[in-house]
């Protein structure tokens, strides 16, 4: 009888339904699928383990017998199912050939590529951690009691478990449950407000601003004698004039990133324009739909013709030529704003006549535009005759997974800071198109670096020019406009910060680094220490991500010492199912005995799929108490979501690369 609670075998019994289908029967194919193993041998002695009566099928009663041991508190049951997995003549031993064939299978499942000799040294570092120099196989027993000696087996064995059971189990240690108890929610609020008070008393006045100006419209014009409908009306154009105004603020990127490096930056937050940007156009689309429903609401209410109204004034013209926009604007956000950055950028242009309509329509909102636009003019004329300037691309290389580097001579009075970005534009792909790209070189450098990572059109393009072997950079010509602030440009003043990368989105970081590095230097000379604490997270998909960033990082990992900068380096197609299990074992093997990661070279182990933030976040909670953490983020918005997620738990201060 099963020793599961009903509960537990309800989930097992969903999830064998959603795996085998109709027939309630699981067959290789199925098996395989969820598997994700393209590995045939190790995946057909799985398979062939849990279907004990031969029948080329597993019943639901197999994969009950398969989920209790899952699910046992006794992880040797797992384990042995594992080690049989590998045994696939039974003779009750691995040896040396069988160990190295395994981990031939587990490159090829992961797309991983090792020179014969590391693959050799891997078997070889294996075999000694576990057995030492008495033996030359492993037997099922020498398996397991070295399996629960690696740390990282512990994880993928939940890991695996949860994939296959869909439901998840994580034993947590007295360590975990601690960070998460350390974590209270008073010093995290704490944490939070000493870092944003300024955001958030700016956001207060502008909210206070909104809700007067709404109601001094509605007084006025109920002293009048005008409806409810029309007093409504007439508040939210009241917002709207300051709102649709404003907007215009967050696109001065000159004025601001001038003023981010000066005092004015202790008074006003300047950190994410982009966010503020968003917040006042959804501010924007709000006030728009009170305005227009209270109007339409009126209309109705005394009988007006809404096309009368509408059409044949031009009061009410302009009001659906700036709706019209403002739809056009909300659309291509939802829309276009992945897929077509070009198509995104055109219909922003489109505001202009939203404010042409405006000036029409509201008899007052040219007094609460003219110094906004007055100080984006200025930040244009700065852009176009101080930040603009023609270059000429002095090298243009293809690098691994599809990812191009560009380097450009540093113009004079070119001063920006680490994390900074700049708008590049290339005739030769399309006059155009601009698009932002962060710094990859540090400042003390006397050029330009660019890494891009192909994600489209533009970017495709520019790696198929840089992969053309007849190709002459010489007078490639190319037009820059910057450099601008960014949230990574602050890292210097965070004394502890977690950089977390995902992919390309490694190239503000790489700036920094580069700029730590030369500045630890430069203290060291005069007998100086920066007591400044880095955890650097980098995930990729692919092992030869890591090519062109890794040189730094081995410095890095030299210069600044495991007290100074803990990296932690992610291969997020390292999977944890049962060919990667050997292969992680292995990897922590070699690490241990040479004190080098086999796919990379650095100190830090590749850890396979996607980190545990809960874990990791907690270490550095308990670490270092109740002192402030900023963490820096530059790569996809999912990635983005959760690691914010995990800030937002732990009081860590979150802040995202924004273009």
């Amino acid at each position: 009888m099963s020793t599961l609670s009903w509960w537990r075998r309800w989930s097992i019994r969903r999830n064998f339904n959603r795996i085998s289908g109709p027939d309630r029967l699981i067959d290789y194919a199925e098996w395989k699928s969820v598997q994700g193993s393209r590995q045939d041998v190790i995946s057909r002695r799985a398979f062939a383990l849990i279907d004990t009566d031969g029948s080329g099928y597993i019943d639901f009663d197999e994969y009950l017998k398969f989920a209790e041991m899952l699910y046992s508190t006794d992880r040797t049951l797992v384990l042995g199912y594992i080690f049989r997995t590998y045994d696939s003549n039974n003779d009750g031993k691995l040896d040396r050939a069988e160990v190295e064939s395994i981990l031939q299978a587990t490159l090829s499942e992961q797309s991983l590529r090792l020179s014969n000799s590391v693959v050799k040294d891997l078997t070889d570092a294996l075999l000694f951690s576990i057995v030492g120099k008495r033996k030359v196989s492993i037997n099922q027993e020498d398996f397991i009691s070295a399996s629960i000696e690696f740390p990282g087996i512990e994880q993928h064995l939940d890991n695996f478990t949860e994939d296959w059971t869909n439901y998840g189990r994580r034993i947590k240690t007295t360590a975990d449950k601690a960070t998460i108890i350390s974590a209270d929610i008073f010093h995290r609020l704490k944490r939070r407000i000493q870092a944003n008070w300024l955001a958030y008393l700016w956001g207060a006045a502008l909210l206070a601003l909104n809700v007067y100006l709404f109601l001094h419209a509605m007084s006025r014009y109920a002293a009048s004698g005008h409806s409810l409908a029309v007093q409504i009306a007439r508040g939210g154009g009241a917002c709207l004039n300051l709102n649709s105004a404003i907007i215009v603020l967050p696109m001065c990127r000159a004025l601001i990133t001038g003023l981010n490096a000066s005092f004015f930056s202790k008074l006003v937050p300047l950190n994410d324009p982009v966010k503020f940007h968003k917040i006042i156009a959804y501010s924007v689309v709000l006030f728009s739909i009170v305005h227009i429903a209270a109007h339409t609401t009126n209309y109705i209410l005394t009988h007006q013709s809404l096309v009368d109204a509408l059409f044949y004034n031009l009061t009410g013209l302009t009001g659906v030529v700036a709706t019209l926009i403002l739809t056009l604007l909300v659309w291509s956000n939802a829309r276009w704003k992945k897929k077509s950055h070009q198509l995104f950028s055109l219909a922003h242009y489109s505001y202009a006549v939203f404010i042409v309509a405006c000036l029409y329509h509201g008899p007052v909102f040219w007094a609460w535009l003219t110094i906004p636009l007055l100080l984006f003019f200025v930040d244009a004329l700065i852009r176009t005759f101080s930040k603009t300037r023609k270059l000429v691309i002095t090298k243009l290389t293809a690098l691994s997974d599809r990812v191009t580097t560009i380097r450009l001579n540093k113009p004079d009075r070119f001063n920006f800071r680490p994390g900074d970005y700049l708008w590049l534009n290339i005739p030769e792909l399309s006059r155009w198109q601009w698009h932002p790209f962060t710094i990859s070189a540090a400042p003390e450098n006397n050029h330009i670096n660019l890494h891009i990572k192909s994600a489209g059109d533009w970017s495709g393009a520019l790696n198929n020019l840089a992969c053309k072997k007849d190709i002459t950079i010489k007078n490639l010509p190319a037009v820059i406009d910057g450099p601008y602030g960014a949230p990574a440009s602050h890292i210097g003043k965070s004394r502890i910060a977690i950089l977390v990368a995902g992919g390309i989105g490694v190239t503000p970081f790489a700036s920094v680094m580069q700029s730590l590095l030369i500045k630890d230097k430069r203290a060291r000379s005069k007998h100086l220490k920066s007591n400044q604490i880095i955890y650097f997270h980098w995930l990729n998909r692919s092992h030869k991500s890591y090519d062109w960033f890794v040189s730094m990082l081995a410095e890095a990992e030299s210069q600044l010492g495991s007290d100074r900068f803990s990296l932690y380096i992610h291969l997020t197609t390292l999977s944890h199912d049962l060919t990667n299990l050997l292969m992680q074992m292995a990897l922590e093997a070699y690490h241990k005995k040479h004190n080098l990661d086999p796919i990379t070279g650095l100190k830090a182990i590749t850890s396979a799929g996607r980190p545990d933030w809960d874990q990791l976040f907690g270490e550095v909670s308990m670490r270092h108490g109740k002192e402030r953490v900023d963490l820096y983020f530059c790569g996809p918005k999912p990635l983005g979501d959760m690691v914010k997620k995990m800030c937002l738990k732990y009081g860590f201060i979150y802040r995202a690369e924004k273009f």
